[in-house]
């Protein structure tokens, strides 16, 4: 029996009031349930690419439809609830996410929009406290006079789970802190993680055992620490990083990088890579410092965060919706999941060669077949031959069927994107549609020039089309199961 084709999205702009409450519905359901198994059950389904889609989708439905938003739509609210079987925890100071910065022009206008909203004159750059951007379980760590009371999951923000047993038994965390300059309450906050290394060795350990093998860090350390069993928590490698706090009755410093300087006095592991910036410059310099040692650090991250360093601009700038007006997450591209990162840059790098020589266009060819979130290392191309001064002025997506909406995904999260005038898209006629309409929505110029050839033929359409149309040097990047294969063609 045939498989019943996907309804093509219908551009936001062109949405009635009926349509979006449908698509506002939808969009809600669906998040809702990957919330839940993200957070919940440690288990994801989707590409953090797709899942970032689906929420731009949804605020852009918001955001012209205002009155469909509610206190329980996803936009506004953080996590998910507490899983059963743990008792719950109220945050005192709820804890919530960062709003995302997705390329440099991005970062500019948060840094812009700071300073309009605390009236600086035009040459004054606040200062920023510039961090990597664990990928790890939220955690917050609740003391007392000095002693660790309380321990809890960030849950939906306003209600996690007790997680104290476990927490005891991690090192990283202290059970009291040190020095006598601490407040009488105060609740430190940061990331449960596991390091690269400790999680393949323990993916090995659970094979042996025919047990769950889990599919990143992130997940093995999530599911380390909500653990009922008390030893099977104290027997896995967690480590934690504090880089933030809630309640605090008496705040031992003034400014962030203060705090940090705190944290770290008390007992707690900060991250060493944590840099004072001072300008726009400085962040993006250490963005892409930290972009190009990412793979060699022991353990995953998903980005930078840049958070106003004057803990009274923080409190002056306050909070909208979910998120805190004085941070900001800037999203790095995807790694490719099962393959080391050096590799790929090591790619990446061979890559420069050919576009040293000068092209107008990017070819994004992805095989058929590949698992989904190999469709990231497109971003992550993306992203490097940017931070290597590479400026293409439109880019080409070549896939087979659903190939090309997972392609389409992660190359709106690249780095540099907004440069791009437009995108070509070759993929058979049944997909079409949809993928240009897919792009139009991320913003992209967007034609779809269809091939009835098959999965062997199709990267030879795409790029015999490619020639015929522009008469310009080209790069050509196949991405499938084996990597990247480049090579080059002069019109």
């Amino acid at each position: 029996m045939a498989t019943k084709a996907k309804k093509a999205l219908v551009d936001v702009d062109k949405l009635t009031k009926a349509q979006a409450k449908v698509e506002h519905m939808r969009l809600s359901l669906e998040i809702e349930g990957h919330n839940e198994r993200y957070y919940q059950k440690d288990a994801p389904t989707v590409s953090d690419a797709a899942y970032d889609a689906l929420r731009r989708r949804l605020e852009a439905v918001e955001a012209k439809f205002p009155d469909l938003v509610t206190t329980d739509s996803p936009t506004q609210t953080v996590g998910a609830a507490p899983a059963r079987g743990f008792a719950k925890v109220q945050h005192v100071v709820p804890m919530l996410s960062l709003g995302n910065a997705f390329s440099d022009e991005d970062v500019t206008e948060f840094v812009e929009r700071i300073r309009r909203f605390l009236k600086l004159d035009a040459d004054h750059i606040p200062a920023l406290v510039a961090e990597p951007k664990i990928d790890g379980l939220s955690l917050s760590l609740r003391y007392e006079n000095g002693e660790l009371v309380r321990a809890a999951t960030r849950g939906d923000g306003f209600t996690g789970e007790d997680v104290t047993a476990n927490v005891r038994t991690i090192k990283d965390i202290p059970h009291s802190l040190k020095g006598r300059n601490f407040p009488a309450a105060c609740e430190m906050r940061g990331e449960v993680y596991m390091l690269k290394k400790d999680f393949l060795e323990l993916n090995k350990k659970q094979a042996a055992a025919d047990d769950t093998i889990f599919a990143n860090p992130r997940n093995s350390a999530a599911g380390s620490l909500r653990q009922k069993d008390v030893s099977i928590t104290a027997s896995r490698p967690l480590k934690f990083f504090a880089y933030t706090w809630g309640e605090m009755s008496e705040p031992p410093a003034d400014t962030q990088h203060g705090m940090l300087e705190w944290m770290h006095k008390a007992g707690f592991v900060v991250n060493p890579l944590i840099t004072l910036c001072h300008s726009v410059d400085d962040v993006l310099k250490f963005y892409n410092k930290i972009g190009e040692e990412r793979a060699s650090l022991g353990y995953d991250i998903d980005g930078v965060v840049y958070k106003v360093d004057r803990l009274d601009w923080q409190e002056r700038l306050g909070f909208v919706s979910r998120s805190p007006r004085w941070a900001i997450a800037h999203m790095g591209a995807a790694q490719l999941d099962g393959r080391p990162g050096e590799v790929l840059e090591a790619r990446l790098k061979e890559s420069l060669r050919i576009y040293e020589k000068g092209f107008t266009r990017e070819i994004y060819t992805l095989g058929a077949g590949a698992p989904g979130d190999r469709f990231t290392e497109a971003a992550a191309s993306r992203s490097y031959l940017i931070s290597k001064g590479v400026r293409a002025k439109s880019i080409t997506a070549v896939a087979k069927g659903r190939d090309t909406y997972r392609s389409i995904e992660a190359l709106s999260k690249a780095e540099g994107i907004k440069r791009i005038k437009e995108i070509i898209i070759v993929t058979d006629p049944y997909h079409c549609l949809r993928s240009m309409t897919m792009a139009n929505d991320f913003g992209f110029n967007a034609t779809c020039s269809p091939t009835r050839v098959g999965i062997a033929s199709l990267e030879e359409a795409g790029f015999r089309y490619l020639l015929r149309e522009s008469g310009a040097y080209l790069a050509y990047l196949t991405l499938g199961r084996r990597g990247i294969h480049i090579s080059d063609h002069v019109a």
